[in-house]
């Protein structure tokens, strides 16, 4: 067997968990943001529906009004039509008259069209409210699930950091020095292999070397000819008797 080979496996699944936590970590802010924004939004469609129903409320009540002063006119007029003197007045009273009931007419149509955008504003206010309230429920139970996911993850960090320097410890420093430069590059130093092939670039590796790989007496460690991750060969690839997942489970019975 390799020597450092397992220490090796087992550092590179700690390193891989060290990155997905912090990485967790690191997304929880966006992950709130996001819902922040979209609460935001919410909140401004809300304002919108509210302010438009103002709106139209106060434009039907100038309409209203407006109803009001012009059949206020059409009566007056046809009250002086008793008294007129001529055709020349009431033709002049008769036009003032028609004028108002047109005006009245495109009034009452403006009030229709008013009634139809106040609906749509109050179906619009409906829906943002129940908007706002979800997205409201979402934001506090994200930031409740952020704060715990933090706190566990961070105190886990702690751990795996020093099972990783422990481990790094166990490993020759040429090893580290040769899985250092190799994982900065391509963030995996090691890789195994199955089926004649690497399984981090899948290309394939050469009969000899395979059989090398294979090979429980080989104590030179292989590397991939195309990426240059050290290759190791795995019977329990697939299985929960696979390296990593010995090295994984090893880390999850941490204290």
């Amino acid at each position: 067997m390799q020597s450092d080979l397992n220490e090796l496996i087992g550092l590179q699944v700690c390193d891989g968990e060290i990155a997905r936590l912090s990485t967790e970590i690191a997304g929880l802010p966006a992950k709130i943001a996001a819902i922040e924004a979209a609460l935001a939004a919410a909140r401004g469609a809300l304002a919108k529906s509210e302010a438009g129903l103002k709106t139209e409320e106060a434009a039907r009540r100038s309409q209203e009004s407006d109803v009001k002063d012009h059949q206020l006119k059409i009566k007056k007029y046809r009250t002086h039509m008793d008294t007129v003197q001529n055709d020349a007045q009431l033709k002049a009273l008769e036009h003032e008259i028609a004028f108002a009931e047109k005006t009245i007419a495109s009034l009452e149509d403006a009030e229709l069209e008013s009634m139809e955008k106040t609906e749509g504003y109050e179906t619009a206010k409906k829906s943002a409210g129940e908007d706002v309230e979800n997205q409201s429920t979402i934001l506090a139970r994200e930031q409740e699930r952020g704060a715990l996911v933090k706190s566990s993850n961070e105190a886990r960090l702690v751990l795996l950091r020093k099972e990783r320097e422990r481990l790094r410890a166990l490993v020759s420093e040429k090893a580290l020095a040769d899985y250092d430069r190799v994982a900065k590059a391509k963030k995996t130093g090691l890789a195994a292999a199955w089926d004649q092939k690497c399984s981090a670039c899948q290309m394939m590796v050469r009969p000899q070397r395979w059989n090398d790989l294979r090979s429980a007496d080989i104590e030179t460690p292989i590397t991939c000819e195309t990426c240059g991750r050290r290759l190791y060969y795995d019977v329990g690839h697939g299985t929960n008797a696979s390296k990593e997942a010995v090295a994984l489970k090893a880390l999850e019975e941490l204290a």
